[in-house]
C-alpha cells in the first residue's frame, strides 16, 4: 500500500458528520472535481489547491452553478446573489416538486485503501437522493450547462461523478436505483466590467440518464487513486521547494 500526501485533509465534525466517518479524520482527501481539475488543467489545480491563490478561471461558472444547487436545497440558507428573479422562477419548478423524502448534500466517503492508497478517502456529496417505494435509492446531480455544447459530454463515459457516488452509496448498504444528471440550461458565457454576473438560466431543463455500473465505477475509482499518487508527487516537489526558500 502506497503512502501519499495530498493538500487537503478530511475533517470529522462531531454531531454533524456521519459517525461512520470518524475513523477517517485527518486522512488525505480528494474529490472528483479535484481529480478532473488536475487532469485537465494542472496549473490551475496547483494554483487553487496547492499554492492557494484561488483564482480559478472557471470560477464564475462554478459559483453560478453552486448558487443554483444551493437554492434547490430547501435546507440551505444562502443569499443566492448570482441568481436573477427569473432564474429563481425556473428553479422553483424543480424545488416545489422534490420528492417528500428527499435528502440533499448527502456526504459520501470512499476508502481508497482497498485501491492501494494508505489513509486516503474520496469525498463527494449527492445533490439530491431519495428512496423509492421499492426501496431503491434514486440520485440526481444538478449541472448548469450550455445544452447545445455540453449535453453530449454528460451523456458520455467521460463524465463519471455519479458512478463514484453509486459505489459509495452501495458500500453504505443502499440498493442503487436510477441515477441521472438534471441539466439546467445556461445562457451567457462571460462577465462584464465590475465582475457583474451575466450568466442566466435559459429555462430548458433536461434529464440525462446515467445508469449505475459497479465494474465501471471501480475502474473510475482506480483512475482517481492513480491521480492521487500523481498529485502527491507534485505536492512533494512544491513542499521541497518551499522548504528550501524558508532556509
Amino acid at each position: 500500500m502506497k503512502t501519499i500526501n495530498l493538500p487537503r485533509k478530511y475533517k470529522f465534525i462531531e454531531g454533524e458528520t456521519n459517525p461512520l466517518y470518524k475513523r477517517y479524520d485527518g486522512w488525505n482527501k480528494i474529490s472528483y472535481s479535484q481529480k478532473t481539475s488536475f487532469q485537465d488543467y494542472k496549473m490551475g489545480y496547483l494554483r487553487d489547491y496547492i499554492i492557494g491563490v484561488g483564482n480559478n478561471e472557471s470560477g464564475i461558472f462554478a459559483a453560478f452553478g453552486s448558487n443554483c444547487g444551493d437554492y434547490l436545497n430547501p435546507y440551505d440558507e444562502g443569499e443566492y446573489d448570482l441568481l436573477s428573479n427569473n432564474d429563481i422562477v425556473i428553479l422553483d419548478t424543480l424545488k416545489t416538486n422534490h420528492p417528500k423524502n428527499a435528502s440533499f448534500e448527502y456526504e459520501i466517503l470512499i476508502d481508497l485503501e482497498p485501491f492501494g492508497l494508505k489513509k486516503t478517502v474520496l469525498q463527494g456529496f449527492t445533490d439530491r437522493q431519495h428512496l423509492t417505494e421499492k426501496g431503491f435509492l434514486e440520485t440526481t446531480d444538478y449541472k448548469t450547462l450550455t445544452i447545445k455544447t455540453k449535453k453530449a459530454f454528460y451523456e458520455s463515459d467521460e463524465y463519471q461523478q455519479l458512478s463514484t457516488y453509486g459505489y459509495g452509496l452501495e458500500e453504505l448498504g443502499f440498493k442503487i436505483g436510477e441515477m441521472y444528471v438534471t441539466g439546467l440550461g445556461r445562457s451567457g458565457n462571460n462577465t462584464i466590467k465590475g465582475d457583474k454576473n451575466v450568466l442566466r438560466l435559459s429555462g430548458e431543463i433536461i434529464r440525462i440518464e446515467k445508469p449505475y455500473d459497479r465494474e465501471k465505477a471501480i475502474k473510475v475509482i482506480e483512475s482517481i487513486a492513480k491521480t492521487c499518487a500523481d498529485i502527491s508527487e507534485y505536492y512533494e516537489v512544491y513542499n521541497n521547494i518551499f522548504a528550501l526558500k524558508e532556509r
